[in-house]
């Protein structure tokens, strides 16, 4: 999360509470949001394996949090099931302390396109994007963040030609895609 133990984390979009429960078992101070209350049940579930989270049943575009709250801010395989990240990425920078750091874990573009994705969004009606990084890197600065970095851990590493091609991908398709 880029803080020292004990910080103030918001992990945002929680679902059943992995994230919190591992960030937790390192020693910060976690505040679990999801707009699913029955995923905060599902996380409370965690909470005798490590210190427990706050539960928070919120909308990541309206966050019932004073500015400047937070040490951290953790959106992990989340931001691509909200409507309008550029509202949620705004209200991330709102929460978070001077010199705070957000950390993001999205599916790629080709996430958007996958028929495993196509056909839980059919299903359920859960939102299915992804996103190409410069996507996200627009969305960051336009919120007012200063120093974003990539850090490439999914599944598909891939090779220098495949990121370029990835690239060129997201600035065709992204006018396309739903916001």
């Amino acid at each position: 999360c880029g803080c020292a133990k004990g910080s103030t984390v918001l992990d945002l979009g929680c679902g059943p509470g992995w994230t919190s429960w591992f960030l937790r078992k390192c020693g910060y101070r976690v505040i679990n949001v999801d707009i699913s209350f029955q995923m905060l049940v599902r996380s409370r579930a965690r909470d005798d394996q490590a210190p427990p989270a706050v539960p928070v049943a919120a909308n990541g575009e309206r966050l019932p949090f004073r500015a400047n709250k937070f040490d951290a801010v953790v959106v992990y395989d989340a931001l691509h099931h909200m409507p309008d990240v550029p509202a949620v990425i705004r209200e991330c920078r709102r929460v978070l302390k001077p010199g705070g750091t957000i950390t993001i874990g999205e599916p790629g573009l080709i996430h958007y396109l996958s028929p495993s994705a196509r056909s839980i969004a059919r299903r359920t009606g859960v939102l299915e994007k992804g996103f190409a990084r410069i996507q996200l890197q627009w969305i960051l600065l336009g919120a007012g963040f200063r120093a974003v970095r990539h850090h490439h851990g999914g599944a598909v590493t891939g090779t220098r030609l495949l990121s370029f091609l990835s690239l060129i991908a997201g600035f065709m398709l992204e006018p396309l895609l739903p916001r």
